[in-house]
């Protein structure tokens, strides 16, 4: 089944109340075991930021019927770009086509990553604590 990314600019437009609950309840603050990460959520508190300050791109993923991942993309010093794929939908390309999205947006993003994303980025050709450009992006 294709994946759809709808893209929100949230200095423009505010995503319907559904999304942002999607988005609220599913990220790495839930622990849940799939993700092999129980810590306070870094992307949950910059969502909420975003989200209060009307900043940056929030790209949600779907399948026509649910819901499969959402990604984060901002421009607070440097341009960063975070996400999240429900764990049943990773190792499909989701995730990549959300960074594809962001790259699209900004031309070059950095991550956010821990234990859990590492290998993520790694497979879109990158290492840890450099930016990437859609041009480095292994073509999904």
């Amino acid at each position: 089944m294709p994946t759809y990314i709808k893209t929100y600019d949230l200095s423009k437009e505010w995503p319907p109340i559904e999304d942002i609950q999607f988005c609220m309840k599913n990220n790495f603050s839930r622990a849940c075991a799939a993700d092999g990460f129980n810590d306070e959520s870094v992307i949950k508190d910059t969502l909420e930021e975003c989200l209060k300050l009307d900043y940056g791109h929030l790209m949600i993923a779907h399948d026509g019927r649910k819901y499969t991942g959402w990604g984060l993309a901002y421009d607070k010093c440097r341009k960063e770009f975070q996400c999240y794929v429900m764990p049943r939908q990773r190792r499909k390309g989701i995730g990549s086509r959300l960074l594809k999205k962001a790259c699209q947006i900004y031309g070059r993003v950095e991550v956010y990553s821990h234990g859990l994303s590492v290998d993520f980025y790694k497979a879109n050709g990158l290492t840890q604590g450099e930016a990437i450009t859609g041009n480095r992006l292994k073509k999904v």
